[in-house]
């Protein structure tokens, strides 16, 4: 978790003790903006009263639209790690009500002014003010792509279960479920005994010296008998 460093008298932001000062701070618009607050007091780090409570303010900057003055005051969790040298956790929700009111940018960024505000029993203080730059998410209408090419086929373009593999016993139905042309080599039979013997459209048989094709229409059966063949 990143940290950013609070001086506890006069509210400076850094990114270190006696570090650059924070200017911004970016996050990703319906995700949490979690930051742990270390407060120091220019020389070491300090830990606050633990009756102390922390809440996260933020309003609209000049170039954005909205309401001015303040936007929103986030009850967020102020939680002491319990480490040494540790801090204070803030969990900011950055959707909602939250951004409601702001209107994003051309780019469609929101762009805020955000300060850390603590109290302890005898005193309140607020931190300086940073820019909080909510960047859009990957999708701006919530939308998912399109298909471009629908590659896979749907449901009513499958073959029904008597035009599937298990139907091809009925050639008839085959050749029209597959859209094969009356006629195709769809059946390797044995070598018929003669050219009338008992076939259908469809039927071919092979030795490794003739290729026989069938070429009655189920009714008269004639086969056609070609030299050279090879088996396969």
């Amino acid at each position: 978790m990143i940290k950013i460093y609070c001086h506890k008298d006069t509210g400076v932001l850094t990114v270190s003790i006696g570090g650059a000062r924070i200017a911004s701070i970016t996050a990703k618009q319906n995700t949490t903006l979690e930051r742990e607050v270390v407060f120091h007091d220019g020389a070491s780090v300090v830990t606050l009263d633990v009756a102390a409570a922390g809440v996260f303010v933020a309003k609209t900057k000049p170039t954005s639209g909205g309401p001015s003055g303040v936007l929103r005051v986030w009850d967020v969790e102020w939680v002491p790690t319990g480490l040494q040298g540790g801090g204070y956790v803030f969990s900011v929700p950055l959707w909602g009500a939250n951004l409601e009111a702001v209107t994003a940018e051309d780019d469609g960024r929101l762009l805020l002014s955000a300060a850390v505000h603590f109290t302890e029993p005898d005193r309140s203080q607020e931190s300086q003010t940073f820019d909080l730059i909510v960047e859009p998410p990957v999708f701006l209408d919530d939308e998912t792509p399109a298909d471009p090419e629908d590659p896979y086929p749907l449901p009513s373009s499958l073959l029904t279960k008597a035009g599937n593999l298990a139907g091809l016993a009925d050639k008839a139905a085959a050749r029209a479920n597959l859209d094969i042309v009356a006629g195709a080599l769809i059946n390797k039979v044995a070598t018929p005994a003669d050219s009338t013997a008992v076939g259908a459209p469809g039927d071919f048989a092979v030795t490794s010296t003739h290729l026989y094709l069938y070429t009655g229409d189920g009714s008269t059966h004639t086969w056609l008998c070609i030299a050279g063949a090879n088996e396969f």
